[in-house]
């Protein structure tokens, strides 16, 4: 018995040595498989991070386009304020001057036209027109000058046009 137990020993211990080796086999393809999958995880993490870094650098720099663009806004909005402020009191000028263009071009009688007077026949010349109120209501009147140098304010109705010679 001596002898079958002796073999069986080393049969066993072989076997022992070789689930060891199976085992440490098993235990380094494992390490390596965790350590490969860290690794593609990290290498990922990487590339994310870069992408991110890159996305930050492009954004950065568009901050920095937009800035100067507000300041250039800033600046230009400043100045044409700075206009608006200075032309603003003259707004209702403005109007005017743009109310008596439109009522003075759909007239038949314009300044610079030699008319005649139906109160006394005499001629004068219509030197400019005269538009008040707004583009809703108005008013017009001619400004005249007669043969003396007198200048007057006349109702378009006092007034007839020459008939052409």
């Amino acid at each position: 018995m001596s002898m079958e137990t002796n073999s069986e020993l080393v049969t066993s211990r072989k076997k022992l040595r070789i689930y060891m080796v199976l085992l440490v086999v098993a235990a380094a393809l494992l390490s390596y498989g965790i350590y490969a999958v860290m690794a593609s995880e990290e290498a990922e993490k990487e590339q994310e991070l870069s992408v991110m870094k890159q996305q930050l650098e492009d954004l950065s720099y568009l901050v920095k386009v937009l800035k100067s663009d507000k300041r250039l806004l800033n600046h230009q909005r400043d100045s044409l304020k700075q206009n608006v402020d200075y032309l603003w009191p003259m707004r209702n000028l403005v109007h005017n001057a743009k109310l008596r263009d439109k009522v003075g071009s759909e007239l038949n009688i314009k300044p610079g036209q030699v008319v005649r007077l139906k109160t006394d026949s005499s001629r004068v010349i219509i030197t400019d027109i005269i538009v008040g109120g707004n583009e809703y209501n108005y008013f017009l009147r001619y400004l005249i000058k007669n043969n003396k140098g007198e200048t007057k304010e006349i109702s378009p109705y006092e007034i007839e046009v020459l008939a052409p010679n």
